[in-house]
């Protein structure tokens, strides 16, 4: 059965801030509930996770866990840590989505340069395109890009050249 104590019990018990107690309440190992506005952590919890992540308790102090001044300031620094961590994937997200509606943009203005000069190769004589034979450097760079835009589509999903 959980032992319930409210923020300052456990500020009190831990020798704390109310302010630490609080932050505590954020970590995902701490369990917590609400009773007529009131924040209440669950003791065992607590302990447990002071005990998992933290020294021994000084010596001649009796806690009900493991607890020091130490461990609670490597706690602090743990969490400030995930906080930074998390403002960071949230700036990467944010680029790596601004980068893909810019590649998205450039894939489509490539692919509608790419149709035009299909369409204007199947519009040209046979004269024309027997130049374009003679070009042994100029078919083979045209042959690369289609190729490689093709190996594109297929990593990325794309739809195909529209006809």
């Amino acid at each position: 059965m959980a032992n319930w104590i409210t923020l300052r019990q456990a500020a009190e018990k831990y020798e704390t801030t109310i302010k630490d107690i609080l932050s505590w309440s954020e970590l995902p190992e701490i369990t917590f509930t609400y009773i007529n506005h009131t924040l209440l952590l669950n003791d065992d919890s607590v302990c447990y996770f002071m005990e998992s992540h933290s020294l021994p308790a000084e010596p001649g102090k009796e806690y009900g866990c493991a607890v020091t001044f130490e461990n609670i300031e490597i706690i602090a620094k743990q969490y400030v840590n995930a906080l930074e961590k998390i403002s960071l994937l949230e700036k990467q997200i944010e680029l790596s989505n601004e980068c893909i509606s810019e590649q998205s943009k450039l894939f489509e203005s490539i692919e509608e340069s790419l149709t035009g000069m299909l369409s204007s190769m199947e519009d040209t004589d046979v004269e024309c395109t027997e130049l374009i034979k003679e070009e042994p450097k100029f078919g083979s760079f045209m042959k690369r890009i289609l190729l490689s835009y093709e190996k594109f589509i297929s990593i990325f999903h794309l739809p195909p050249f529209l006809k």
